[in-house]
């Protein structure tokens, strides 16, 4: 069953929105942004409201009431198309909208607040805005005369409601299957965590020592030399930036001349099984090197294991899950760094090396169960993204009540 419709401009009333006033007399009150817009779900976040001063005579008839609708008129980016829509649910207060947006107020004897929002919103996520906005001096603004003129489909009033309690009720049981997943995830990502807290609480008892990396590893960092001329190829240099919690990242890499990798203290290279640890900027990221890659490094600290008193991979599960990296003392004011000294001074817990291999096993089968479990929860995120968008289209083409 299909609905007649009508189009926007005909069931609704719209005003522009407005910024600090001219002409006084001035009121102070809350004026909401584009940027109250992040939920990402069509409704609205009151945490960073904007309190200005703006004219009496323009805030009087821009005074936001409970159902309005808040359309991003300009804005947007690449990846995100103007046009974005939010429901203001504020009961009280006194709450106005800023001049890069435009009230959009439901004729209510014709249609439905939140039938409204929830056609407008699916309008926007299915692309519809897309061909509407023009981009001028890098901001994207919507070409309006176009948007008042899209066609909504309009059963009767009563229908309407039927639908939004319809959506509403099957969208909150998404919400909620959503909602158990994100907490299987963060119980996913403890998962080693936690494993580690056990298995050292057991140590404890079994005598295990705690001593310094310069006990088991070669503790070394770049050289001071002169910043290297970089090239289109030749030998990748490093950084703390290549450093991420997944592994390294060979994205926007730098190269460097053989002569210059030459120059760099760490002459011996670097080996499969070593560790990397970031020393500038996001400190604390410890990362496996897992190929035999020849590559440099800078601003990189470098811990090379004594396989006879520790796995390289026992010490990295160790270092990157016990948050020791993010509590020791850090410099700089604009930019943190760590110094080579407070790396060699970290205490780490060594068992036998025996006794790591069985950690380092038991760890590996932990971590291929999380990155299971943390798979199956953006695959269900997606998934659920297009369960609420197949509702809606059923909604708006009479097939869901």
């Amino acid at each position: 069953m299909s609905y007649p419709t009508k189009k926007l401009g005909e069931v609704c009333e719209f005003q522009n929105g407005l910024w600090t006033g001219k002409k006084p007399p001035y009121k102070k009150v809350a004026v909401l942004r584009n940027t109250n817009f992040k939920n990402g779900n069509g409704t609205l976040n009151y945490d960073d409201v904007a309190e200005i001063d703006v004219e009496e005579k323009q805030f009087a008839t821009r005074i936001l009431n409970t159902g309005d609708i808040i359309l991003e008129r300009s804005g947007g980016g690449p990846d995100q198309p103007v046009g974005r829509v939010v429901f203001f649910d504020k009961v009280g207060g006194k709450y106005s909208f800023s001049n890069f947006t435009t009230r959009i107020r439901s004729k209510k004897e014709r249609i439905n607040s939140k039938y409204l929002w929830r056609f407008l919103d699916y309008f926007y996520r299915t692309g519809g805005t897309e061909p509407m906005q023009k981009k001028t001096t890098g901001i994207r603004n919507l070409t309006f005369s176009e948007y008042k003129q899209i066609e909504i489909p309009l059963p009767p009033l009563p229908e309407q409601k039927k639908i939004v309690k319809k959506i509403e009720e099957l969208f909150g049981k998404i919400d909620e299957a959503q909602k158990l997943r994100e907490e299987a995830q963060t119980d996913a990502t403890a998962l080693i965590p936690a494993a580690l807290h056990q298995i050292f609480e057991k140590g404890k008892q079994k005598g295990w020592k705690m001593e310094t990396l310069t006990e088991s590893c070669r503790v070394v960092a770049d050289g001071t030399h002169d910043t290297p001329k970089y090239y289109n190829s030749g030998i990748p240099l490093i950084t703390s930036k290549n450093l991420l919690p997944d592994g390294l990242s060979f994205g926007n890499i730098k190269f460097i001349s053989k002569e210059d990798h030459n120059a760099i203290s760490n002459r011996s290279g670097v080996d499969k099984g070593d560790i990397l640890l970031a020393m500038i900027g996001t400190i604390g990221n410890a990362t496996l090197v897992e190929t035999n890659d020849i590559f440099s490094i800078k601003n990189v600290g470098l811990l090379k294991p004594n396989e006879k008193k520790v796995l390289g991979r026992y010490l990295y599960y160790y270092l990157d899950n016990s948050r020791l990296l993010s509590l020791i003392e850090t410099g700089g004011t604009t930019q943190k760094f760590i110094s080579l000294g407070s790396i060699r001074k970290i205490k780490v817990v060594f068992p036998p090396v025996s006794e790591q291999k069985k950690i380092v096993a038991y760890l590996d089968s932990l971590s291929e169960k999380a990155k299971v479990l943390q798979g199956l929860q953006v695959q269900t995120a997606e998934d659920m993204k297009a369960l609420k968008q197949s509702i809606l289209h059923k909604a708006f083409e009479g097939e869901l009540c």
